[in-house]
């Protein structure tokens, strides 16, 4: 219900590989507050909410996805100029917010705007975000017009703190216009797998 504050809204989950670290998102009221909340002993007890975004995290397709690894869990979401990412570790807890890419971005062609990322978590300290990179601004919501938005893929190997130059996984075209709702796997250190829609 998005005519008032006080609602839950698009939850995400994640779930350690040992199954003992647990964190959700969700978006709590209608300006786009992000909160999360982790529990350490597999969903028994649970830890103190946390803001990951005052506000604005429901704009552009931004809603939170979530993935979990050794320890550690991380989200990931996006307002329409920006990626952010934000991990919770057993060992430090609560990692500071990044800022992962903005637009527009400097690539050739020019991403102007962005929406739809999703996180994957691998080993102790490897991540990587898939996002539609929108070749408008504002984003075409359905990808029904022209230019459209290509698949980004972007990572790290210290848990966000630094992070590679994105790459195009897949570019718009007549066929896959709207490049979107991405979900990801890392698998081993040298497996990723991603599935999107077009």
């Amino acid at each position: 219900d998005y005519s008032s504050d006080g609602y839950v809204a698009v939850p995400s989950l994640a779930i350690s590989s040992d199954g003992q670290t647990v964190g959700v998102a969700w978006v709590s009221s209608r300006r786009g507050e992000l909160l999360a909340r982790i529990s350490v002993d597999g969903g028994d007890t649970w830890g103190a909410i946390t803001a990951l975004q005052r506000r604005g995290a429901n704009a552009g397709s931004g809603f939170p996805t979530a993935s979990g690894a050794e320890g550690r869990v991380g989200f990931t979401w996006t307002r329409p100029s920006t990626v952010f990412y934000q991990e919770y570790d057993t060992s430090g807890g609560w990692h500071s917010k990044q800022v992962v890419v903005t637009t527009p971005d400097g690539m050739s062609p020019e991403h102007l705007a962005i929406r739809s990322a999703a996180a994957g978590l691998q080993g102790g300290s490897k991540v990587g975000i898939a996002y539609g990179g929108c070749l408008s601004d504002p984003c075409d919501m359905w990808g029904l017009k022209a230019p459209g938005d290509d698949l980004l893929w972007i990572e790290a190997g210290d848990a966000g703190a630094t992070w590679s130059s994105p790459t195009v996984l897949q570019p718009r075209s007549a066929s896959s216009a709207a490049n979107l709702d991405a979900t990801v796997h890392w698998s081993d250190a040298n497996t990723r797998y991603v599935l999107w829609t077009t």
